[in-house]
């Protein structure tokens, strides 16, 4: 899906919705883009993912992807290392319907929460080993 990531675009949350509800995947950086690990921009969580969710009543399944900035470093165009071992880790799966608020706002900010504290420890597991 295209996405126009410096402004807010509804054409791109549209189709999102839309390939969700017929039970299609949608992969998407939650942060707006590709942050460095634990940077200050790392988790500050962007509301779309949250939006996606409720909207297309789906679960989100958080991952995280760490060691890829050894491979390609930011700024540089060719791989640095080629056997360089890369870690996916799976957090627990968030499920809007199983939160019970009856304000969508105040579900909006619980599955941000969820996802940031998922993602916490998804780095902290990984940055630990």
């Amino acid at each position: 899906i295209p996405v126009k990531r410096r402004r807010g675009d509804p054409f791109s949350l549209k189709k999102a919705v839309e390939l969700l509800k017929n039970g299609e995947v949608v992969g998407i950086f939650p942060q707006g883009g590709i942050p460095e690990p634990m940077s200050s921009s790392y988790y500050k969580i962007k509301p779309g993912v949250a939006y996606l969710s409720l909207k297309a009543n789906v679960p989100i399944l958080p991952i995280c992807i760490s060691g890829t900035d050894r491979i390609i470093p930011r700024g540089k165009a060719f791989f640095r290392r080629v056997f360089t071992e890369i870690h996916i880790r799976y957090g627990e799966v968030i499920y809007p319907d199983k939160i019970s608020f009856p304000s969508l706002e105040k579900k909006r900010e619980i599955i941000l929460e969820k996802l940031k504290e998922e993602m916490f420890a998804c780095e902290s597991a990984y940055s630990g080993r």
